[in-house]
Order: C-alpha cells, then structure tokens, then sequence
C-alpha cells in the first residue's frame, strides 16, 4: 500500500465509524481533540494523523490501526452495538434484581419503608446507563440516562417522605425506564449494522 492509497481507506474508514457513533464532524474532533478542520482534511483523503494520532482514534473506536487504514473487512468485533444494547439494558435492570431481594428481605423482617429499595435501585439504574452510553455512545446517548436519572431521584425523594401512594410513584419509575429504552433503541437503529465497514 502506498501513502495515497492509505489516506483514502482511512479516509473511508474514519466516515463510516463517526456515522455509526452518531457524531459529526465537531464532536468527533471534540472527543479526539482534534479541529473539525483536521477531521474533514482525513475524510476528505488529503492527510492521515500520526502514529499517536491513529493509536488513539483506534482506541476510541476499538478497532485497531491496521483496520484504520485498510481497505479491509475491518471493524467486526464480538462487541457490535446490538450487544452493546443489550448488556446496557441489562446491566441497568440489575439493580432493580437486587432491590427486590432487599425489598423481600426487609419485607419479610417487617421493616417499614421497605419499597425504597427500588427508589434506589432507580438511581443505580441510571447511573449504571450514564456509566456504560459514556463508555460505548456519544455524549447525546447519556442525556438520556441523565434525564432518568432526575425522575429517579425525584421518586426516591417522594418515597423517603413517605408518600401513601407509593406503588403509582414506582409504577411511575418503571414505565419511564422502559420508555427510554424504546427511545434509545428507536434513536439509535443502524449502528450496529453500520459498525462493519465492508470493501
């Protein structure tokens, strides 16, 4: 491969990875600390970073600096976005396992205020979701997390006051949660299907 032809695979390959993260050509830059002006020069085939430069959009991207600048069948990892997805989903429904064992248990002893186990395990939620869209998506993905993270912590305020409708407040929390998730999964439709850059 000559340079040429290395400033055009990753010129490909850089477009097809920032669609499927869902960024633009500023957040990108934004996330690698590059200039929006340096990332249309690499899309554009007219310049490739350095060394450090690939090695850290590598990084971010998980795919490694041979697939950057290969015309490959590149960016085909066991962890596709659709994997992704669901180990979020399922990480942030943990915490609600882990509030019905406490919620039993504390039930049973006949401790009262036993059902803000699940206010709590709410919040873990969201914070699980924030933790994880950080890590895999764009910093618009966790705004959704955050905003769930507001209703949690309302819900556990109301509970901790001891609010008699109790059951409606959580009821409340669940039907949220599963409406970001149909929001997120709706948002987000074609990243794991853009995740293989094909030749």
């Amino acid at each position: 491969m000559n340079i040429d032809e290395i400033k055009q695979n990753f010129a490909k390959n850089i477009i097809r990875l920032r669609k499927s993260h869902h960024l633009n050509q500023t957040e990108l830059g934004e996330e690698l600390h590059y200039s929006s002006k340096a990332i249309s020069k690499w899309e554009n085939g007219e310049t490739i970073p350095d060394i450090d430069g690939l090695s850290a959009i590598a990084d971010y991207f998980d795919v490694t600096i041979d697939e950057l600048i290969s015309d490959s069948k590149a960016v085909n990892r066991s962890f596709t976005i659709r994997n992704r997805f669901y180990i979020t989903l399922s990480s942030c429904l943990l915490p609600y396992l882990i509030a019905l064992v406490i919620f039993t248990f504390l039930f049973v002893k006949g401790i009262n205020l036993s059902y803000v186990a699940f206010a709590f395990g709410g919040i873990a939620s969201a914070i699980t979701g924030i933790v994880l869209t950080r890590i895999w998506y764009s910093r618009r993905a966790v705004f959704a997390f955050i905003t769930y993270l507001v209703v949690a912590s309302i819900i556990t305020i109301i509970l901790m006051l001891n609010f008699s409708y109790w059951w409606l407040v959580l009821t409340i929390g669940v039907v949220t949660e599963l409406i970001l998730f149909v929001f997120f999964k709706i948002h987000f439709p074609s990243q794991d299907k853009n995740l293989q850059i094909k030749k």
